[in-house]
């Protein structure tokens, strides 16, 4: 391996560059931009000059850091997404020095980040020159944080869960911890493979460490030098893996005394003189933090079904293939409606997710399996755990399961039942899909996923759902907020820069930024109404950088006084008296529908846009629809008032008056529910449309309850 210039001892501002002029106007409009202190930036780029990096990392880092373009523009919002030229990143991109620091960054970037920051700082001190120029924790920190939505997609994270697979399948492993190596064992490494590249091949550098560590650190040494270390399992002298490198990593294979074990590391020179640099107790760093693709999220979700030649891996991957079908059905509720008072007429309800077709490819993508354009069905009156393979699996663990349940003793003490551990884990893998599903992205790569530290049986409301969906073959709800908030977990959002999804209208988590698709096409249609653009890059408005888009605080969001109910389950509103119909003055309009007619024709969509701190604020207006005009609008509330409303289709001539009027359906005004008398509870309010082309149509959806 060899590395484009020399790896030094020692780093100091005056050396990291020969023009200092140039490199301090740079610094100070990237400090700038980034709100950094310029002493960090500064100091980073030094250090680089001291660490051992292949030009592969550096090339990466180059290409994801240089980027300067515009991704897409935001009509609506009147900004920008995409990567500012000029900011710490793109800055840091333009040496050598800059560019080494990149590639270790974007390691790093996948454990906790204040550890991050202290181990950099740690590192800055014992190789600066002068000690009083090296920048605080607190401040390296934040330059991460600036740098971050530019890494975070660099594909170190997917390494991580190649070599951890390969690791378990080596030792027959259950499904192994990510783990994140302690801070004491990534400072001596780092600069054991500094001094490494300095002397040459007059030392090697060796490290033993538990399996359940090993596959971050393999990654990184692979990462730095350009190939992987030197494989020995501590009881097996053979070599694993052979290489050239001068690194060896020697696993603790025993995994019942990995605990107990201290991690050690060492050099050794070539007349076997060792030189002990650190021995300890293995203390992970924090919280894995990787960003992988779908392929490798399914890989880690679906190991905990069993090794891939063992029965209840097979039976899972049959039950994930056949159960999303049947979900998606509870979910979506397409179908006639009222259908013998209605004749003639499509009745349909809206549904959040997409069509088959998008969730057997995104299902194909998880399970590596060749697109179809339909999803499979399970045979008539058949829940997933009646399939034969699921049978056998559950007859397999009631033999050995320890639970009240399968033992048939209520007086046994509580223990989680391992087939029903077991069904959780389908279901993460299923709600997985369907999540994803939602998901478009314009990058080739596609769209990154963070990738969970928790095991899958540790459930969210949206997989409780899809867990019921499957073993209860019942209706299930779920709302679209606690939808929303599952999609930017798995899109990567850190809970310390978590906004009220109430709230919510888009954001960046991770160098992605998400929003309603329904923002760029102002038109609903029935399924896929929370389909979500992924775009790299951060929000640019009036020049500046955001990460959240939200509604104001002071948006009126119940119009007339009416709560909303986020539960797809709701419905409209009956009254009881006919004065109290009568004298609404959001129905003085002829209820009967004598013609088609276009209640979009004359609207107009006002957006506002606002600026606060870190984050924009966001509301729309129509002032053409009466009371509408009165009070702004949560731009998303149309998805989840669609998705609880039914779109009907008529046959009739748009041109001619109708002939005979359906005594089941009235006029309703847009942006508002329908009222119904209770003497005609079974009539259904409609809202008149020239099909699906106006630019209000979308707000029109009643906000908060359910409308038609």
């Amino acid at each position: 391996m060899s590395l484009s210039s020399a790896v030094t001892a020692t780093w100091s501002i005056s050396s990291s560059t020969a023009d200092a002029l140039s490199i301090s106007k740079g610094a100070i409009v990237a400090a700038t931009s980034d709100n950094i202190q310029i002493i960090a930036l500064l100091a980073c780029e030094g250090f680089g000059a001291t660490l051992p990096m292949c030009p592969e990392s550096c090339a990466k880092a180059h290409q994801l850091c240089s980027r300067a373009h515009e991704s897409t523009t935001l009509s609506f919002l009147k900004a920008k997404i995409g990567f500012q030229r000029g900011d710490s990143g793109w800055q840091l991109s333009q040496s050598d020095a800059g560019l080494r620091f990149l590639a270790l960054a974007a390691c790093l970037l996948t454990i906790d980040w204040w550890k991050a920051a202290e181990l950099l700082r740690k590192l800055v001190t014992s190789t600066a020159e002068d000690k009083r120029l090296v920048p605080t924790s607190q401040q390296i920190k934040q330059l991460l944080i600036a740098i971050n939505y530019r890494l975070a997609c660099s594909g170190f994270a997917n390494q991580i869960i190649g070599w951890k697979a390969w690791i378990e399948e080596l030792i027959g492993s259950t499904p192994l911890e990510i783990n994140t190596p302690p801070s004491n064992l990534l400072f001596q490494l780092v600069s054991a493979l500094s001094k490494l590249e300095r002397l040459g091949e007059t030392e090697s550098v060796h490290v033993e460490t538990p399996v359940a560590d090993a596959a971050w650190i393999i990654a990184f040494i692979k990462w730095c030098l350009g190939e992987p270390p030197i494989l020995v399992l501590s009881n097996d002298p053979s070599s694993i893996i052979q290489s050239e490198s001068r690194v060896h990593l020697h696993l603790m294979r025993d995994l019942s005394a990995s605990p107990a074990s201290p991690t050690k590391i060492w050099t050794q020179d070539t007349i076997g003189s060792i030189n002990d640099l650190w021995s300890d107790h293995s203390v992970a760093v924090g919280d894995f933090n990787g960003m992988v693709h779908l392929p490798e999220l399914a890989a880690r979700l679906m190991a905990f079904l069993g090794p891939k030649t063992w029965l209840e891996y097979r039976a899972g991957r049959e039950a994930i293939s056949l159960g999303c079908l049947p979900v998606l059905e509870h979910f979506m509720r397409i179908g006639s409606r009222d259908g013998d008072e209605m004749p003639n007429i499509s009745v349909s309800q809206g549904s959040l997710f997409s069509d088959e077709e998008v969730i057997a490819r995104t299902l194909a993508g998880f399970l590596g399996e060749s697109p179809e354009s339909s999803l499979k069905a399970l045979p008539k009156n058949t829940l997933v755990e009646d399939l034969p393979s699921i049978e056998t699996v559950k007859k397999k663990f009631k033999k050995t399961c320890r639970c009240g349940k399968c033992l048939n003793d209520a007086a046994f003490p509580k223990q989680k039942c391992t087939f029903d551990r077991y069904m959780r884990t389908i279901s993460k893998c299923i709600a997985t899909v369907l999540l994803a599903s939602l998901l478009v992205s314009n990058a080739p790569e596609g769209v990154f996923l963070h990738l969970p530290v928790s095991t899958p049986d540790v459930f969210d409301d949206f997989t409780t759902a899809v867990y019921h969906c499957l073993r209860d073959s019942g209706q299930q709800s779920c709302s679209t907020d606690s939808i929303i908030d599952e999609v930017l977990k798995l899109v990567g959002r850190r809970d310390e820069r978590r906004t009220a999804t109430k709230d919510w209208i888009m954001s960046v988590h991770q160098g992605q930024t998400i929003y309603p698709q329904i923002l760029n096409s102002l038109s609903l249609h029935k399924i896929g109404l929370l389909s979500l653009i992924c775009v790299q890059g951060l929000i640019i408005y009036k020049g500046e950088k955001y990460d959240y888009v939200e509604v104001s605080e002071k948006l009126n969001l119940y119009p007339s006084g009416r709560r909303r109910s986020q539960d797809l389950n709701t419905s409209d509103e009956v009254i009881d008296s006919d004065d109290d119909f009568n004298d609404d003055p959001l129905l003085a309009r002829n209820r009967i529908i004598q013609e088609a007619r276009d209640e979009y024709q004359d609207s107009k969509i006002i957006w506002k846009v606002s600026a606060k701190d870190d984050r924009l604020f966001l509301s729309v207006h129509d002032p053409s629809h009466g009371s509408f005009a009165s009070g702004e609008r949560h731009p998303i509330r149309a998805i989840w008032a669609a998705s609880k409303s039914f779109f009907v289709t008529c046959p009739h001539d748009r041109q001619l008056p109708l002939s005979k009027p359906n005594p089941w359906l009235v006029a309703a005004q847009p942006g508002f529910p329908p009222k119904r008398r209770r003497s005609e509870a079974r009539k259904r309010g409609v809202v008149l449309t020239d099909r699906n082309e106006r630019d209000m149509e979308p707000w029109g959806q009643n906000i908060g309850t359910k409308n038609e």
